[in-house]
């Protein structure tokens, strides 16, 4: 059975390791390379929500509603902090009797911590 190199990024830097081909179901993939607006993340989030695709904004369903929102945590990359700004935005433009937000914390390893 032939062997194949496989490289993975790991952090900031990568791994690189074989195995037999057999072991895999096909070519590995790779994200699409995208272009990232120059604008700030806010202003694309917020344009995002004024246009959902197929649905009616998130402000025109929450109106006298009890709202929760789980955003997630720290732990991932990412925009947290933006995102959860502008969902609250959003929702408070809704009018909602109330809300509630929980951190989605999942069952990370407690030694990274």
């Amino acid at each position: 059975m032939s062997r194949r190199s496989v490289t993975l990024t790991y952090g900031t830097d990568t791994k690189q390791f074989e195995l037999d081909e057999g072991f895999m179901a096909g070519d590995l993939i790779a994200p699409r390379k995208i272009e990232l607006p120059e604008r700030d993340p806010r202003d694309v989030i917020r344009e995002a929500l004024a246009k959902p695709l197929g649905r009616p904004r998130l402000k025109d369903m929450v109106e006298g509603k009890k709202v929760c929102l789980v955003l997630s945590d720290d732990f991932r990359a990412g925009l947290q902090v933006e995102i959860g700004e502008c969902l609250l935005e959003e929702i408070a433009a809704g009018k909602p009797e109330k809300v509630w937000v929980f951190p989605a914390t999942g069952s990370h390893n407690p030694k990274v911590y």
